[in-house]
């Protein structure tokens, strides 16, 4: 799916990168689905070096341990074979793990973003406008989840998706205050006393409205283009 937005790439990019602006933005996909914040909550945020970054939704469904959570909250035994195949390739134990966890919410630099299970790909056309283009993670050998993964992201990406247009809607609102150039600077030092290296290497920050994302995108973005 393509979709035209008349604002800069890396508005877009943003939008996947915070976790503070759905409670805001995306007030009205709560309010049309019965969701809650806490279906979609993140329980860190991550710089992960070289410009990439995380949202720790998967962190969150571990802590919370239920199956599936990110698939919807789907029961198994709607998913056909998909389960069963899980714990004959990888034991009951390490399969429950992964039917938990889910898949991740990570931005590849400069402009891939693996949103658990949606690819999306921002193609800058010019400074003030750009094309998303999304598709869903399709598995072989799971019809049944992907039917659901299909569904899941037509109803969030598609045309008429519930997550894309308010978030195009703000892109471009965001380009037009920008053009103002009144304040010359944005402040991102949201949380910047949290942040801490995590066994792994990544710099984290415990509440999923720092702005650690932000930090880790743009430190790099600088320096890439100082090297032009």
């Amino acid at each position: 799916m393509l979709h035209h937005t008349r604002c800069n790439w890396k508005i877009g990019v943003e939008s996947f990168l915070d976790h503070y602006h759905p409670k805001f933005v995306h007030h009205s996909m709560f309010r049309a689905t019965g969701a809650s914040l806490e279906d979609m909550r993140a329980n860190s945020v991550a710089d992960l070096g070289g410009g990439h970054t995380e949202l720790g939704f998967s962190h969150h469904n571990v802590a919370v341990g239920r199956p599936l959570a990110w698939a919807g909250g789907i029961a198994p035994e709607r998913l056909g074979d998909y389960v069963p195949a899980m714990e004959a390739a990888y034991g009951a134990e390490e399969a429950n793990r992964r039917l938990i966890a889910g898949a991740p919410h990570v931005m590849v630099f400069p402009n891939l973003c693996l949103a658990q299970m949606n690819l999306i790909v921002f193609h800058p056309l010019g400074a003030g406008e750009c094309v998303q283009e999304t598709a869903p993670v399709l598995l072989d050998g799971a019809p049944a989840l992907n039917r659901r993964t299909l569904r899941q992201c037509e109803g969030a990406m598609g045309p008429a998706g519930l997550i894309i247009a308010d978030d195009a809607e703000i892109g471009e609102r965001t380009q037009t205050g920008l053009m103002a150039r009144s304040p010359a600077w944005l402040e991102l030092s949201r949380g910047l006393e949290r942040d801490h290296t995590d066994s792994d290497g990544a710099l984290r920050s415990p509440d999923e409205s720092d702005e650690t994302t932000h930090r880790g995108f743009w430190q790099h973005y600088a320096q890439v283009m100082a090297r032009r």
